[in-house]
């Protein structure tokens, strides 16, 4: 049966020539036609079965590891509520999938400093820097606080539970994919939830609707957001301890750039006279 469906997945296309050649696939390295749109999903759908099933297994493993499932399920489960860093690049991928609006930039680190506005002058400062910054530091207060919402409210099988069942079914890359968004990309909820595919999106809101330990993590979730959600506006309360911590690590960063600044100054009063 794995068989069968690793050579489903391994599809690949080869250029054939005459009135065949949209019916021309290597189908696990065996020529042959072409499969249609239905076999297709049945392929996807064996597949992703076979993917639930073995991360089942490498969750239970990690569960009897020792795991903290509060901490790990604020991370899949609280979108951005405050715009991050985005990388720009065509030769790495993202590190993180964030659907909401906006994103942090060297200008935001540098608001309300002698330097604002002047990002682009201090380049090799600011791409080395890796020190916090607002958005993440932000964001992460508030998934601390959701965890700590989740010991409260859910059961030791309840977090069992909900570990187990969405480690199965969230997506598997490098790149942090979250299995909520707002809606609309806003950074307001309500939450839209999600899985890896077509399937485990359906299975995973199956589960908040019926099971006992879905239905207890959405209650939980729909309050936390309840009490959050008027505090989304003014940072100083949503996220208290990086919003205070912001200044000083400012601070620091422009500290650099003055080094910086006083490093070329040096440099051009030992250059010689052209």
């Amino acid at each position: 049966m794995i068989a069968r469906i690793l050579a489903f997945g391994l599809l690949i296309a080869v250029a054939c020539t005459g009135a065949e050649a949209n019916a021309c696939f290597v189908t696990g390295g065996i020529l042959g036609p072409k499969p249609s749109r239905a076999e297709e999903l049945a392929s996807a759908k064996q597949w992703s079965a076979y993917r639930v099933r073995e991360r089942i297994l490498s969750a239970r493993r990690s569960w009897a590891a020792g795991i903290d499932a509060p901490d790990i399920l604020a991370e899949w489960l609280v979108p951005n509520v405050r715009p991050v860093p985005r990388q720009h690049s065509d030769c790495a991928p993202p590190k993180e999938v964030d659907l909401g609006d906006g994103e942090e930039t060297w200008d935001d680190w540098l608001a309300g400093t002698p330097y604002a506005g002047r990002a682009v002058q201090y380049e090799e400062v600011l791409w080395n820097y890796e020190g916090p910054t607002p958005g993440p530091a932000c964001n992460a207060e508030v998934r601390a606080r959701f965890a700590d919402h989740l010991r409260r409210r859910l059961t030791p099988d309840e977090l069992r539970e909900s570990y187990l069942f969405l480690a199965a079914r969230r997506p598997d890359t490098n790149a942090v994919v979250r299995l909520t968004a707002f809606s609309s990309g806003t950074r307001r909820p309500p939450l839209r939830w999600s899985g890896a595919d077509l399937w485990t999106d359906d299975q995973v809101r199956r589960w908040l609707r019926r099971h006992p330990a879905g239905r207890a993590l959405n209650s939980a979730s729909d309050q936390f957001w309840a009490e959050t959600e008027p505090l989304l506006d003014d940072k100083a309360r949503l996220c208290p301890a990086a919003t205070a911590a912001w200044p000083a690590a400012q601070a620091a960063l422009v500290r650099e750039i003055e080094a910086l600044k006083a490093r070329y100054r040096a440099h051009m009063a030992g250059k010689p006279a052209s």
